[in-house]
């Protein structure tokens, strides 16, 4: 290729990567903002609990810390789960996706096949 033509195609992809930034920074400020307003609601649904905990003499900042802990366990435990379900999932979905592009040198699994097609030929014939 020239680099003329190398040029034209990264000044193309320009707009596209823009769009995943933008698409980055909105995930992230919705997750965020997700994880606070679900975080409020729980704290709010055991406010019998924290009166429970600071009646008997347990620091408000020990409660807050218990809250957070238990957040970044489901948190963890969380992420565990989809990383392992997108690890599983990730093979046979890409296969599929091959398959519907079209792409005739693989087969479901990731072998790829050969491109003989009409059993062997010696170096003479080719």
């Amino acid at each position: 290729m020239q680099s003329a033509d190398v040029e034209n195609h990264e000044s193309s992809l320009v707009p596209l990567d823009n769009l995943a930034k933008f698409a980055l920074t909105l995930l992230i400020v919705v997750l965020a903002v997700g994880a606070v307003v679900l975080n409020l609601f729980n704290i709010c649904e055991r406010k019998y609990e924290v009166g429970v905990l600071t009646a008997i003499g347990v620091k408000k900042v020990k409660v807050a810390a218990q809250f957070a802990i238990e957040l970044l366990i489901v948190t963890m435990c969380g992420i565990a789960l989809g990383v392992a379900g997108g690890a599983v999932a990730s093979v046979p979905v890409s296969n599929q996706l091959r398959l519907l592009a079209g792409d005739p040198d693989r087969q479901p699994g990731g072998a790829v096949r050969s491109r003989r097609r009409h059993g062997r030929r010696s170096r003479q014939q080719l």
